[in-house]
C-alpha cells in the first residue's frame, strides 16, 4: 500500500521515485495499491495493481476533464501558504491524507497488505501512511527524499519553535513505528540519525537513480553548424528551496564567459519558475548579452521531453545550496554524457558524489579558481568528449537492489 497524493502529476520528482519503487516491486513478484489524491474517489486497475483515487477536500489536487494525471489549481501565494502550513500541519495535504487512511475503498483494496510505504515531500503522506500500517496491522516504511526538521522545506519551521515542537512530536511518532527508514544521501542519515538516535539501525541510504536506458530518447546529438553553444538548467531554483539563489550560479558562470567566452551562446532555463525567479534572471539579461549570450526561459515539459533537451545541450547546469541534499536532476543529467557545471557547497553531499567524475566540473565559490572552472568547462562544451559511463552506485540496478534487500531485511 503506497499513499502518493500527487501520482500521476505531471512534472512530480516524488511520481517518478514512487513510480520506480512501484516498478521493482512488481518485478519482485509484489503487486501494489497507490492511493492519490483527485476530484472523486474511485478505483482504477493498473498494471501493478490498483489505483485508488481519494477526493481531495480541499481541492488543491484535481482530475482533468478527461480523467488524466492530477495538477495543482490554485496559483501560488506566500500568505496563503503560510497560513495553510500555520493551521494544517505537516502540511497542507493532511486533510487528504486522514480522509485517506480511513477510506472505504483503501481500506477495501489494501486488506492484507503487509506493508505500507510512503514518500515525502509532502510530509503528510506519512501521516496516512502510519494510520493506514495501524489499522492494516502492516509494516511502515518511510522514504525521506528531502530532510524533515534537517534543512527544513517548510515554512516557519526555521523561524518558529512552537511549528517545530509540533512537526516534531508528528516526526518522532512516526519514525519510532517505521521499521525502515530511506534518505537520498548519507549527510541526510547523520543529521537524521544524530538527531534521533533510535533511527540509525534502521535507516539505509537510497539514492535517486539514473534513468534506465530506454528512457533516453536522445543521447550526444550534435550540436548542428552555427546553431549557438546552448548551455541548460532545468528546474526550479529558489521555489524549491530559498536559500538557493540566482547569483550563486550566475556569478561564477557569468566571470568564466567573460574570461573565454564562445563568439555566441545561450543560457536556457527549462522549469516552473515563479515570477521571483524569472526576474531574477532578467536582471542578468543585458550582462549576457555584453558577451555575446542570451538569455531563454521556457515553461516546464514532461520529463521524456525534458531528457530529451538534456540530451541535445552542449553543457549542463546544476546550483545546490544544500549540504545533504542530491538534487535529482543530477541523476538526469550524468547519462547524458554531456559536461555538468556543479555549483555546490564545499563538502556538500552532492560535491563529494561527483568528486572524481570526469563528466563533472564543480565549483563552490566564485573567484579566479571558480572562473577558470568555469572557462575549462566551456572548453568541453564546445568539444564532444568520448561517452562518460554512469557510475555503478548510482545505476537504477544498483539502487533497485538496495531497496529490494533493505526490504527483505
Amino acid at each position: 500500500m503506497i499513499p502518493a497524493p500527487y501520482w500521476g502529476q505531471p512534472g512530480h520528482l516524488g511520481w517518478t521515485r514512487v513510480s520506480r519503487f512501484v516498478r521493482w516491486l512488481g518485478e519482485a513478484g509484489v503487486g501494489s495499491v497507490v492511493a492519490r489524491a483527485g476530484s472523486t474517489d474511485r478505483v482504477d486497475d493498473a498494471e501493478f495493481g490498483e489505483i485508488v483515487t481519494v477526493r481531495d477536500p480541499l481541492g488543491f489536487y484535481r482530475d482533468l476533464p478527461e480523467g488524466g494525471a492530477a495538477i495543482p489549481l490554485r496559483r501560488k501565494s506566500r500568505l496563503r501558504r503560510t497560513i495553510a502550513y500555520l493551521l494544517l500541519v505537516p502540511d497542507p495535504l493532511v486533510p487528504w491524507s486522514r480522509r485517506a487512511a480511513r477510506h472505504p475503498l483503501v481500506l477495501d483494496r489494501a486488506r492484507g497488505a503487509e506493508l505500507v510505504l510512503a514518500s515525502s515531500p509532502p510530509e503528510s503522506a506519512h501521516v496516512a501512511a502510519a494510520a493506514l500500517a495501524t489499522r492494516l496491522q502492516a509494516r511502515l516504511v518511510v522514504d525521506l527524499r528531502d530532510g524533515w526538521l534537517d534543512e527544513p522545506m517548510i515554512p516557519l519551521l526555521e523561524g518558529s519553535r512552537l511549528q517545530r515542537a509540533r512537526h516534531r512530536r508528528i516526526e518522532r511518532r512516526i519514525l519510532r513505528r517505521a521499521e525502515r527508514i530511506f534518505v537520498t544521501s548519507g549527510h541526510w542519515r547523520s543529521l537524521l540519525c544524530g538527531r534521533l538516535p533510535f533511527t540509525s539501525a534502521k535507516t539505509t541510504v537510497l539514492t535517486n537513480a539514473c534513468p534506465r536506458a530506454e528512457e533516453l530518447h536522445s543521447k550526444n546529438v550534435d550540436r548542428p553548424p552555427g546553431r549557438p553553444l546552448t548551455l541548460l538548467y532545468t528546474g526550479k531554483i529558489s521555489s524549491s528551496r530559498p536559500e538557493r539563489r540566482v547569483a550563486q550560479l550566475m556569478s561564477p558562470l557569468l566571470a568564466g564567459l567573460g574570461a573565454n567566452a564562445p563568439a555566441v551562446g545561450r543560457l536556457v532555463f527549462v522549469g516552473n519558475l515563479d515570477g521571483d525567479e524569472q526576474a531574477e534572471l532578467e536582471a542578468w539579461r543585458d550582462s549576457l548579452a555584453a558577451l555575446g549570450w542570451t538569455l531563454e526561459i521556457r515553461r516546464p515539459v514532461p520529463r521524456d521531453a525534458a531528457l530529451r533537451l538534456v540530451g541535445s545541450a552542449d553543457g549542463l547546469l546544476l546550483l545546490s545550496s544544500s549540504m545533504a541534499s542530491l538534487p535529482a536532476k543530477l541523476f538526469d543529467y550524468l547519462p547524458s554524457g554531456r559536461p555538468i557545471l556543479v555549483v555546490a557547497p564545499e563538502g556538500s553531499a552532492i560535491a563529494e558524489v561527483v568528486e572524481g567524475l570526469p563528466q563533472v566540473v564543480p565549483v563552490s565559490e566564485s573567484g579566479s579558481l571558480a572562473t577558470a572552472a568555469v572557462r575549462g568547462f566551456l572548453s568541453r562544451c564546445q568539444e564532444r568528449d568520448p561517452e562518460w559511463a554512469v557510475p555503478e552506485s548510482l545505476s537504477e540496478e544498483h539502487v533497485r537492489a538496495v531497496f529490494l534487500r533493505a526490504l527483505a531485511e
